[in-house]
């Protein structure tokens, strides 16, 4: 597997960036990020959300998410991977996260998108 670009690793941090709500365009970039199969498996374990459900449940959440920490994975084929650890502000329980996705490049336009999102609670 080559190393994980530095594209992918911005696209990475810009999906937490958004999902803060910290762009002016957070809903617009999600829509053109997350592909139209896109699933997110939330730390509970039980909730799968599609791109729409995932948009809908930004809206209503406050929460601050810090930059992710120490973002690796790699490349193959036209696949990315990129885990990242993420921590919420003003968190008093200083839960930690793993963040795993999966992106594919998407023809015709050869643009990264995010197929797959993990969220689990770190111990």
């Amino acid at each position: 597997m080559k190393p994980l670009s530095n594209e992918l690793i911005d696209l990475n941090e810009q999906t937490f960036v958004a999902e803060n709500k910290d762009r002016v365009d957070w809903e617009t970039f999600l829509q053109q990020t997350l592909s139209a199969d896109f699933r997110i498996r939330r730390a509970n374990g039980y909730v799968v959300q599609n791109k729409w459900e995932m948009i809908e449940q930004i809206r209503r959440d406050d929460r601050k998410r810090h930059p992710p920490i120490g973002p690796g994975g790699g490349e193959e084929d036209g696949y990315g991977v990129v885990a990242s650890i993420i921590t919420l502000e003003n968190d008093p329980s200083n839960k930690r996260y793993h963040n795993i996705k999966v992106f594919t490049r998407q023809p015709p336009s050869e643009e990264w998108q995010c197929v797959y999102w993990r969220v689990t609670e770190l111990p």
